[in-house]
């Protein structure tokens, strides 16, 4: 269970920069919209992971199960690459004032930032765990990691966007190799 929470973890890492950001650039910030903005990206990401979880299950459910892992592991590698690159090319984050941000931004960043929530999904489905037990604890964890973002965004300003995106890369890449190691020399 240890390791589906940090893959959960680490699987909000880009939400969290995200509105750590918006947290930052943001002039009034009251606890209706941070409590808002944050049921957006935890209803998004629960939908979308449901949505990855039951997929993976019809196409893996007949006898893929060796290669649902495989592609479970190489699913966690590009997503890990995918973070360390988009971290890499990244410019410094310039804190300024952005009238632009609603809950329609908001929304539509949560549905751009579900992909890998999604492809989590199809991966996570080769674990044997209750469905409705991911999807809540999908939930809470992207609701709180958007919820204390956007505070501290807010009130501290958005410092460390890269360093907490190396990190949660570096959490995908060792339960990578765990898995392979696991599925496939153990």
């Amino acid at each position: 269970m240890i390791r589906i929470l940090l893959l959960i973890i680490a699987i909000t890492v880009d939400s969290f920069i995200y509105m750590l950001e918006a947290g930052a650039t943001t002039r009034n910030l009251c606890l209706r919209d941070v409590f808002t903005h944050s049921l957006i990206f935890g209803v998004t990401s629960s939908l979308m992971f449901s949505l990855g979880l039951n997929l993976g299950d019809s196409i893996f459910s007949n006898g893929l199960e060796l290669l649902h892992k495989f592609v479970s592991s190489m699913t966690l590698f590009i997503i890990c690459f995918s973070i360390i690159y988009s971290t890499l090319k990244k410019p410094n984050f310039i804190e300024k004032y952005n009238a632009n941000f609603n809950y329609k931004v908001s929304l539509r960043f949560a549905l751009l930032s579900s992909f890998d929530v999604f492809s989590m999904g199809i991966s996570l489905s080769s674990f044997n765990f209750e469905y409705h037990k991911l999807i809540l604890l999908m939930f809470i964890v992207t609701f709180i990691a958007v919820f204390i973002a956007l505070l501290v965004g807010y009130y501290q300003g958005a410092a460390y966007q890269k360093s907490i995106g190396f990190c949660g890369a570096l959490i995908y890449f060792i339960i990578a190799n765990y898995q392979l190691y696991i599925y496939f020399f153990s």
